[in-house]
């Protein structure tokens, strides 16, 4: 049986929550700008494949290729694109298996436009430091 809670004590003043600010964070990986220009390319280049491929059904071997920039771009930028890599991923994953792919791959591209101005900051601030 629970303890009673005194008056002026509230329950949740009793239940344990452990914070995230306390949890260690495992710091970004060093890479150099040239690495993750060299990586956004080439995740470029998949897109346009992608791209070609648009409303003919999935294509694992290009799914896999999408999942592996997803991972290393994810890596590479942190937090501040790692939500841009993953909705530009998405939407080519979903413009490849879509009939009608036209939203899929607006998405897709606006996406991939954003991402390369987020990178284009990433590496300004870079070079200033």
């Amino acid at each position: 049986m629970p303890a009673a809670v005194s008056s002026g004590e509230t329950a949740a003043a009793h239940t344990f929550i452990p914070s995230l600010r306390r949890v260690p964070t495992v710091p970004a990986m060093p890479y150099t700008p040239e690495q993750i220009e060299a990586e956004f390319q080439r995740l470029s280049a998949t897109l346009a494949r992608v791209q070609a491929r648009a409303g003919r059904g999935l294509d694992y071997e290009l799914e896999r290729r999408l999942d592996a920039h997803r991972r290393t771009l994810s890596d590479m930028v942190g937090a501040d694109g790692a939500v841009l890599v993953l909705d530009t991923v998405n939407a080519g994953k979903q413009a490849m298996g879509q009939e009608r792919p036209g939203d899929y791959l607006a998405a897709m591209e606006t996406s991939r436009r954003t991402l390369a101005l987020v990178l284009r900051r990433l590496r300004h601030r870079a070079e200033a430091a």
